[in-house]
């Protein structure tokens, strides 16, 4: 908590970023400028509030109190601090809240806003942390933007929300509760009814109302499905914007309008396939940067192989360059590549990279790493390395898929090794944003012994063409890194959508989408006999988890030949989940070990401090009525697991969450011995 209004930058084009926790309704006010006014005019004193102080309640949420609590009914304050007022006018925006990277110094950090409105271009840059010192002009609108997605506009009175503690405690667990939504536009009808709130202002469609309610809790592709009004809604706002004086006339208009939004379709959850991602969340290039440009020839075939040219191309952008590979232009890769003599360059993968799928080539040259055998086509490091754009990087599986069919990575005796997709080792300041992954022979991205790593707006879709389906072919994978980030990211695979392995720590992962995986899991740990693994600090948030075998997921060794570590500081947070086998799962048994061998050699592994908040959504009734696990080992810590504001719900009937080695986790909890009389195993 701070007083200090310093580091709330003043200028045009600061965002103030409101946040009711509770509802994940977030007002943006843009367009701000400085006025040296000591105090608001009078007559307006409802808008007008001094800032109190302001906090982060969570690495994505700027939460900011005022001197005046449910009176103030609209997001246009006047903030008051010693020498004069911040006053901030211009377009808002309702909608859930967006998550905002994680604070790596020597970075400028964005808050993101909506698309689809034009006068909305400015960005509140952060510099050094949440709100460092500002070295970034504030005045030009940003390039590359990556907010909220498909929201249509209405163009209105100010609508605004109360923003009282009330309100704040107010939670919509049901969908067919129809008392908040009344709520709410009560409220909205007393803030369209104030005569002060004239045409200074533009709204975008309020994504609220009832049965949308636990899906908006949800990133950004809880936006509005439908973009178009009626053709009516607006007719009605005009009239009631040009004659606010007659506030029934301005009220029902608007009220249309909301309940309209309020009835779309509830069964939205999210993109369901690349094009549609993409029409949220669009990816744009930043612009002209002055860096020297490399280009280099393209493929003619899929056995053109051009692995010199890109070892020669990015040699030549090292020190501040940019290696280019156009659209619609094809890049063969045919030959293991050591890439880790980088600094400060970047490639701008527009087209597309290919591998070979030469399977004995690549099985007898590869780079390789001990963990679970892992095995590459090339190998990236260095500092300060930037891949960016609309392209896509092709690891070419299906042929990796078919000749693994019926093996077991985890078997000892396996030799069919698989190269991953992208490896890095020894790497700072690593960030992959808007390229699109796909055909990756086992897991697509892996990064070793590396700092500050950011993955943005990026796809990854690894699928088969026939009955052999890929298989380990994670999302995201690490071994000891400091900083690892995902956000705003959708996958399709099968298996983890993002699992940092042994002595991974300050994870952030936000704005998720993940289809057919086996969830988000922090591990495996304590694989290997002797060796200690950790993974700490991690914070995971905004989350759509479909068809999945896991939603949220911690897994520990055990058996006669595991080591020991621990997992601590760990936090899920709004995860929504439907046709999941377990939406949550504390594994401490792991991996594919009998009960009577884990009762003999139980987990070293200790697992505290962990937490699991807001999960909404549905099971897929695999396990009967039971949407929870959680397995702690008696051989090690398990303490201070937390569970809060759980409406998970299962086909089968009530929802049920089973314990083994722990009990107090903040809900109900049944024991594991009496879930196996209903012939309940994980």
């Amino acid at each position: 908590m701070h007083d200090d209004i310093s580091a709330l930058p003043k200028g045009a084009g600061n965002q103030a970023h409101y946040c009711i926790s509770h509802t994940r309704v977030a007002i943006r006010a843009l367009k701000a400028w400085h006025s040296p006014q000591p105090t608001p005019p009078r007559g307006r004193r409802k808008e007008a509030l001094r800032l109190q102080s302001w906090s982060l309640s969570s690495p994505s949420r700027l939460s900011i109190r005022t001197e005046t609590e449910s009176r103030i009914r609209g997001p246009a304050p006047a903030f008051g601090s010693d020498g004069g007022n911040l006053r901030l006018r211009g377009a808002v925006a309702y909608g859930v809240t967006m998550a905002r990277p994680p604070p790596i110094p020597g970075t400028a950090s964005r808050i993101p806003l909506l698309e689809n409105a034009q006068p909305l271009d400015f960005y509140y840059n952060l510099e050094n942390g949440w709100l460092g010192s500002n070295t970034v002009d504030n005045t030009k609108p940003p390039t590359d933007v990556d907010g909220m997605r498909g929201v249509g506009i209405i163009r209105g009175p100010l609508i605004s929300l109360q923003s009282d503690d009330r309100w704040e405690r107010r939670r919509v667990n049901k969908a067919s509760s129809l008392q908040p939504r009344q709520s709410y536009l009560r409220r909205l009808g007393k803030s369209l009814l104030t005569p002060r709130r004239r045409l200074a202002y533009t709204v975008e469609k309020v994504t609220l109302g009832g049965s949308l309610w636990r899906r908006l809790r949800m990133p950004q592709y809880s936006a509005v499905r439908r973009q178009h009004t009626t053709s009516i809604e607006p007719v009605l706002l005009l009239i009631g914007i040009m004659f606010f004086k007659l506030p029934a006339l301005g009220l029902v208009a608007s009220l249309f309008a909301i309940t309209e939004a309020a009835h779309m379709d509830a069964s939205y959850l999210g993109p369901r396939t690349v094009d549609e991602y993409r029409r949220f969340y669009p990816y744009t290039h930043p612009g002209p940067d002055g860096r020297k440009k490399v280009y280099i020839p393209e493929s003619h075939s899929d056995t053109d192989d051009r692995s010199c040219e890109f070892l020669k191309g990015l040699k030549e952008a090292n020190h501040g360059g940019t290696l280019v590979l156009p659209a619609g232009k094809k890049f063969v890769i045919g030959r293991k590549l050591d890439l880790t003599f980088l600094d400060d360059v970047q490639v701008q993968l527009d087209g597309e990279i290919k591998f070979t799928d030469d399977i004995e080539y690549w099985q007898n040259n590869y780079f390789a790493h001990p963990f679970q055998k892992s095995i590459s086509f090339w190998q990236w490091g260095g500092k300060d390395i930037r891949i960016f754009g609309t392209g896509t990087l092709n690891g070419n599986g299906q042929k990796w898929y078919d000749g693994f069919a019926g093996l077991e990575v985890l078997d000892p005796d396996n030799t069919y090794l698989r190269p991953i997709l992208f490896y890095a080792q020894n790497a700072t300041n690593l960030h992959i944003e808007g390229i699109r992954f796909t055909g990756s022979p086992i897991w697509t991205n892996f990064v070793v012994t590396s700092k500050n790593v950011v993955y943005d707006n990026v796809i990854i879709e690894n699928l088969s063409t026939n009955e052999n389906l890929p298989k380990n072919t994670d999302g995201w994978d690490s071994y000891n890194v400091d900083g690892l980030t995902v956000r705003n990211a959708w996958v399709n695979i099968g298996d983890d959508c993002f699992s940092p392995k042994p002595n991974t720590s300050n994870i952030f992962v936000s704005n998720i989408y993940c289809n057919g995986t086996h969830g988000i899991s922090m591990g495996s740990i304590g694989q290997y006999e002797g060796v200690k693994d950790y993974i700490e600090n991690a914070y995971v948030e905004n989350v759509i988890m479909l068809n999945a075998q896991n939603g949220a997921r911690l897994k520990a060794w055990a058996g006669p030949t595991a080591g020991y570590g621990y997992i601590k500081n760990v936090t899920f947070k709004n995860f929504y989940v439907d046709n999941t086998d377990w939406p949550i799962v504390l594994d401490a048994c792991y991996f594919n070990i009998k009960p009577e061998i884990c009762s003999q050699y139980p987990s070293r592994v200790d697992i505290h401090d962990i937490v699991f908040k807001n999960f909404t959504g549905a099971s897929s009734g695999k396990n009967g009525r039971k949407v929870a696990m959680l397995t702690c080992s008696p051989n090690a810590v398990c303490e201070n697991i937390n569970l809060s504001e759980i409406d998970l719900t299962s086909p089968e009937g009530e929802a049920e969450i089973v314990c083994d080695g722990i009990s107090d986790v903040g809900v109900p909890c049944v024991p594991l011995t009496e879930a196996k009389k209903r012939g309940i195993t994980l």
